[in-house]
């Protein structure tokens, strides 16, 4: 057989004209020999017997060698029917991956989807040094029939990752950066300083804002800024007829939104000494007082009835019987929860709030507990409600606001609403105000809003 059998032709020519020698020259490219050889793949000859497995790859990563290109990589050159072979350690995590889905009792799409990710991955860079998260989603998003989130907690809980920076940003915080740069040129410089304000980082030394308080304010305020810069050259030239005609053009909250935002950017430029006067100044809108309703009865009649996931009976009895905000139920930890006492503490930004479990939560409760140990009992996750999806993810994050909606979204309802039904029911047995707010948590001005509506024959009366 000759020595440039297998070769492609560059590789045979090149022999050709400088002799066998060239495979042992230091100077030789990678591609003329050693395990980087390129070969041409050629069909199978009758009765010769081809390797069922290839070795394992000689270019996998090496946690001791630094990278000289930080570069995306091209998935879509890797042929994923001609894999290397996966080293010892790489086996043994893929085993692993494979037992836990098994005890977590995963479906057959996120198992084999996970398992399948997580072959490529190992097969290419190896499970010796850490794996960007970001070439994992490349990767996933590049082929069909891949999964990477239940990859990606897998890796970290074995130190095996290297976390996307952008997923360590608060998602309100990435909202803001994104408004922010779509902001028009004219204005985009003063509400990035007012922004540096809001988070206490301006020339008087103050609370900072939450980035979801900054996000709700820059909601209101964006549409009035896309208007006036047809009409203004910069928010130094913005007058207190613009402010008085931006806020009547809306109605009810979306104008008395507007008003506090815009009285916020202001303030803030005013104290930072980018204007002069606050075309604010005087103006005033009145809050608008919106009542609650009830659901009407046969809604609310079966309801736990005709949930059938252990979680979704939590969550409905939590806002109808316990008249839970969304937030609560999402934040509520299970150190905080004494089912031998029956008690739950809820943490607010405004206190603790203690509920007491009746005897028909008690159960829906123990219930779920019992039915997460035996679905996920692996699960570090604090909370006491959570998904498939945050089970098992390493961040502990809570469930989001999305996912409650879900939950109780074929029931014709909302947890909002199911909680407001709650608060207005007891509103009309009692008439008590402090009743209210020791019960739910509420405050006093919340507690009279469920006794106007429920007793609109005391809207009239003076609170004293």
């Amino acid at each position: 057989m000759p020595l440039s059998a297998g070769l492609c032709r560059a590789c045979t020519a090149d022999i050709a004209t400088h002799g066998p020698g060239t495979l042992d020259q230091p100077w030789t490219q990678l591609w003329l020999g050693g395990p980087f050889t390129v070969r041409t793949v050629a069909p199978a000859s009758r009765g010769v017997e081809r390797s069922a497995m290839p070795p394992v790859s000689a270019a996998l990563v090496d946690p001791a060698q630094e990278a000289l290109f930080d570069l995306p990589r091209d998935w879509t050159a890797v042929d994923l029917a001609l894999l290397p072979a996966l080293s010892e350690r790489a086996q043994n995590l893929v085993d692993q991956f494979a037992a836990l889905a098994t005890d977590q009792r995963w479906t057959d799409g996120p198992r084999s989807e996970g398992l399948r990710t997580l072959r490529i991955l190992f097969a290419c860079l190896g499970a010796n040094a850490p794996i960007l998260e970001t070439e994992i989603m490349r990767l996933v998003t590049t082929y069909p029939g891949l999964g990477g989130k239940r990859v990606i907690t897998f890796l970290a809980e074995r130190n095996l990752l290297l976390p996307d920076p952008a997923n360590q940003i608060d998602s309100n915080q990435q909202t803001v950066e994104r408004a922010l740069d779509a902001m028009p040129a004219a204005f985009a410089d003063d509400v990035r300083r007012w922004v540096t304000v809001l988070r206490g980082e301006g020339r008087r030394h103050h609370q900072p804002k939450t980035w979801h308080t900054i996000k709700n304010y820059i909601y209101f305020v964006r549409p009035v800024l896309l208007d006036w810069q047809h009409e203004v050259a910069g928010l130094r030239e913005v007058t207190r007829d613009h402010v008085d005609l931006a806020i009547k053009q809306r109605k009810g909250n979306i104008a008395r939104g507007i008003h506090v935002g815009l009285r916020s950017l202001f303030r803030a430029l005013k104290q930072e000494r980018i204007i002069f006067r606050d075309p604010t100044r005087g103006i005033v809108v009145s809050a608008v007082l919106i009542l609650p309703k009830n659901i009407p009865s046969d809604r609310l009649r079966g309801l736990l009835d005709q949930a059938h996931r252990p979680v979704t009976k939590v969550v409905l009895v939590l806002a109808a019987v316990h008249g839970l905000r969304p937030t609560d139920i999402n934040r509520a930890l299970l150190e905080d929860l004494d089912l031998s006492a029956g008690r739950l503490v809820i943490r607010r930004a405004t206190g603790r709030h203690l509920i007491h479990l009746d005897e028909l939560t008690h159960g829906i409760i123990a219930a779920w507990l019992r039915h997460r140990r035996e679905r996920w009992p692996e699960s570090t996750n604090p909370h006491l409600v959570v998904s498939r999806q945050t089970a098992m993810d390493a961040r502990r994050q809570s469930t989001s606001p999305s996912t409650l909606l879900t939950m109780v979204e074929p029931f014709g309802v909302t947890v909002s609403a199911l909680r407001a039904d709650r608060i207005l029911d007891e509103a009309r047995q009692t008439a008590d105000p402090v009743g209210l707010m020791r019960l739910f948590g509420i405050c006093d001005g919340t507690a009279m809003k469920y006794i106007y509506a429920a007793h609109p024959e005391r809207q009239s009366e003076m609170i004293r």
